[in-house]
């Protein structure tokens, strides 16, 4: 009796070893979305088809913050390039949530200065001014350059938090990075929000 061969699933993206290795392909990330307080970041950054993957580089949601410390500096030494875009907490509270995770993955883009083959972006955000790019759920797991971007905005948010702590130090921020954590509720409804607070958002509004 014949067996029968499972379905192998093609990835619903472009697979990395199927650009020329000389491609110069971006991969996009953002972090911040959902803290209260502080600067969205997005990342883009460029590195060469054929480049081997960095050991350790991935969603930087799964590596740890030594970890992200080792990494940084050798995703930056490597890279051909890396854009920046970000908007603050001001900014945030003017534009929305969803304006400004549009805004910061833009300008990311925008900032680059190298002639790009290929982009992906991490998640499904349709975003009319990036319509060449290609966007990939869980890109910063699957890709491996995506989640280098993923890594350096993080550590752009890791190191604003370390000021707003040294600023602000009864908020913890050093610890939650801005998230709703108890804590953080906490320390909202005893001394009210501080100015990196983004006071559009609910929990903050409340604690006025």
């Amino acid at each position: 009796m014949r067996q029968r061969r499972r379905a192998v699933r093609k990835p619903q993206f472009t697979a990395l070893s199927s650009l020329p290795k000389g491609a110069v392909v971006v991969g996009v990330d953002e972090v911040g979305v959902g803290p209260l307080a502080g600067t969205m970041f997005a990342c883009a950054i460029a590195f060469r088809a054929g480049h081997a993957p960095i050991y350790g580089v991935t969603d930087s949601k799964k590596v740890t913050e030594k970890s992200r410390e080792r990494l940084l500096p050798k995703i930056l030494d490597q890279c051909l390039d890396v854009g920046m875009g970000w908007v603050d907490a001001d900014e945030y509270d003017r534009i929305g949530a969803s304006e400004s995770r549009r805004q910061v993955l833009i300008r990311a883009v925008a900032d680059l200065t190298i002639d790009v083959d290929h982009t992906y972006v991490d998640g499904d955000l349709f975003i009319k001014e990036l319509d060449h790019t290609e966007r990939v759920v869980r890109g910063d797991e699957k890709i491996w350059i995506v989640g280098a971007a993923s890594i350096v905005a993080k550590q752009m948010q890791c190191a604003q938090m370390a000021s707003f702590h040294a600023r602000w130090p009864q908020y913890g921020f050093n610890h939650h990075h801005a998230y709703g954590t108890r804590v953080h509720m906490d320390a909202l409804s005893k001394h009210g929000p501080c100015p990196a607070h983004r006071m559009s958002m609910k929990p903050v509004k409340n604690a006025k």
